[in-house]
């Protein structure tokens, strides 16, 4: 009986250690979110692919992707306007030509491989839907950034596909503010969500779009390049009663340079770093 006594208590002092330790990550992350930048977890991950998002959940509960619409109006997930940088023939050989997303249907984009690249074959490319159904179900809290200049029917449709998953109170719009559009009619249609306005700058354009975009029930804060943050810019947002992000922070100095700057969230290609970084 003193065996298992003493045994039993050896595993509960092993649970304790491991509960304590768990606590200093989370509290960490909390602290300073850490947005996973296009799902990635290092250097060659096969972006914006569920596959990314599936290995980015076990790191945080945030994650960046980007949205824009086929031909035949799906929105689908792909930082950049053409797909040739990520995607590849079935073959695993290049695109020989330019292939334009807004050009094709969706269909079509099934065709091609968008994890060859990274060594990942056999990954197609995500819809919106697919990824916020994937959120809903694990906790995460996507970042929709809206990439290209949008219709008010095409935000409709975006709204629509996250209302459908309940996920409305536990998403984050953002879009550069040179698409300050895309906020103003989300902002419409949605006068509760939460939105970021992507910068370079704390400047006089982004602090006035997030002015006009702020309602009574909404949050809006500025996601600014970390190279244009410092201890004066961080200031001017918080005196227009606005918190700062910053994006995208990958090297350990320019995280802990950010960090003391009392920014609330980093997104990364690196979110491993980060909260190795914030639990330090």
């Amino acid at each position: 009986m003193k065996r298992v006594t003493k045994a039993l208590s050896m595993v509960l002092v092993a649970f304790a250690l491991i509960c304590a330790a768990m606590p200093a990550a989370f509290a960490a992350e909390s602290s300073i979110k850490v947005i996973s930048h296009r799902g990635n977890t290092g250097s060659n991950s096969p972006e914006n692919t569920m596959y990314a998002f599936a290995q980015a959940a076990k790191l945080t509960g945030y994650i960046e992707s980007d949205v824009r619409f086929t031909l035949d109006g799906v929105p689908v997930l792909c930082h950049d306007s053409t797909i040739n940088r990520t995607a590849r023939m079935a073959d695993g050989s290049r695109i020989p030509l330019i292939k334009t997303i807004c050009t094709m249907r969706y269909n079509e984009l099934l065709k091609y491989d968008f994890g060859a690249a990274y060594g990942v074959p056999g990954l197609q490319i995500p819809t919106f839907e697919q990824w916020i159904s994937f959120c809903s179900e694990n906790g995460i809290v996507p970042y929709i950034e809206m990439k290209e200049s949008m219709t008010g029917s095409q935000i409709s449709k975006l709204i629509s596909i996250v209302d459908k998953y309940g996920m409305g109170e536990n998403v984050v719009w953002i879009s550069f503010s040179y698409y300050g559009s895309n906020l103003m009619k989300l902002a419409y249609l949605e006068p509760n969500a939460a939105m970021g306005v992507i910068a370079y700058a704390v400047d006089t354009a982004a602090l006035s779009l997030c002015q006009v975009l702020k309602t009574s029930a909404n949050s809006v804060f500025l996601d600014v390049n970390y190279t244009g943050l410092n201890a004066a810019s961080v200031s001017r947002a918080g005196r227009a009663g606005l918190s700062v992000e910053a994006w995208t922070v990958d090297d350990a100095e320019s995280i802990e340079r950010v960090k003391a700057l009392g920014i609330t969230g980093i997104t990364t290609n690196y979110p491993d770093t980060v909260l190795i970084s914030a639990a330090a």
